[in-house]
C-alpha cells in the first residue's frame, strides 16, 4: 500500500495462511510468514518481488528483526524433533516427520541475514508454553541485543540474549500474554495480556 495515497501498489500472492509480517529498512527487505505453507517469504521491497523462501522446520507465527544485529527471529511450531532442528535445509521444503503436541512451547529459530539474499541458520531458542493459537508476539531490541517472546499458554514472558544465544529471564506476565513491542530509544518494551485486559510495560535493563 502506497502510504501517501492509500493505494493498493501490488499484491503478493501464494502466502498460505499469511500471519505476520516485517520490514528490514536497511536492506530494504519484508519477511512474511506463511503459516500453512510452512516457509517465510522473503521479498525485495524495491522491486516488491519474492526472491527466496525460508523454511524454519515447523509452522511459521509472528517474526522479529534486530538491524544491528542482523538477526532475524521466526517462532514456529516445530515439524520435528528439537534435537534435529538445527540441522534442518534453510532453503527446503520439509516432509511432516513429528508434530508437537499441545500446549506447544515457542520455538524461535535464528537466521543471519548476509548480503544477496544469504540467509544463515544460527540455532533456535526454547521460550515458554505457546499454547493452541501459536507464537504470538516476539520483537527485539536493536539498542540492547535482547529478544522478548511472550508464552500465551505460560502467562510469562522470556527474554533472550540475542548475541549469545542464551535466555536471559522469564517474567511472569497477568494473563495470556500476546503481541509484544519494543521502544529503542526508551529500552521499554510493552506486553498485551488478552485475559486481563492490560498491557504490561517493562524496562529492558539486565
Amino acid at each position: 500500500i502506497d502510504g501517501g495515497t492509500n493505494a493498493v501498489v501490488k499484491t503478493l500472492p501464494e502466502l498460505p495462511g499469511a500471519f505476520d509480517v516485517i520490514v528490514n529498512r536497511v536492506d530494504n527487505q519484508v519477511y512474511a510468514s506463511a503459516r500453512d505453507g510452512r516457509f517465510v517469504s522473503i521479498i525485495d521491497g524495491a522491486a516488491d518481488v519474492e526472491k527466496t523462501r525460508l523454511y524454519p522446520g515447523g509452522e511459521p507465527f509472528s517474526v522479529a528483526f534486530d538491524p544491528a544485529l542482523k538477526q532475524l527471529y521466526v517462532i514456529i511450531d516445530p515439524a520435528g524433533p528439537l534435537a534435529q532442528l538445527d540441522a534442518l535445509p534453510v532453503y527446503l521444503p520439509l516432509p511432516d516427520v513429528f508434530r508437537q503436541v499441545e500446549p506447544n512451547p515457542n520455538v524461535v529459530v535464528v537466521f543471519e541475514v548476509k548480503p544477496n539474499y544469504d540467509f544463515g541458520r544460527r540455532g533456535h531458542l526454547v521460550a515458554g508454553e505457546a499454547g493452541p493459537q501459536g507464537g504470538l508476539g516476539i520483537a527485539a531490541n536493536p539498542t540492547t541485543g535482547r529478544v522478548f517472546v511472550s508464552n500465551s499458554a505460560a502467562d510469562s514472558l522470556t527474554v533472550f540474549d540475542g548475541a549469545g544465544m542464551h535466555e536471559v529471564a522469564t517474567l511472569p506476565m497477568d494473563g495470556q500474554p500476546g503481541d509484544v513491542a519494543v521502544n529503542p530509544n526508551t529500552n521499554r518494551v510493552y506486553v498485551s495480556n488478552r485475559s486481563a485486559n492490560v498491557v504490561r510495560m517493562i524496562l529492558d535493563n539486565w
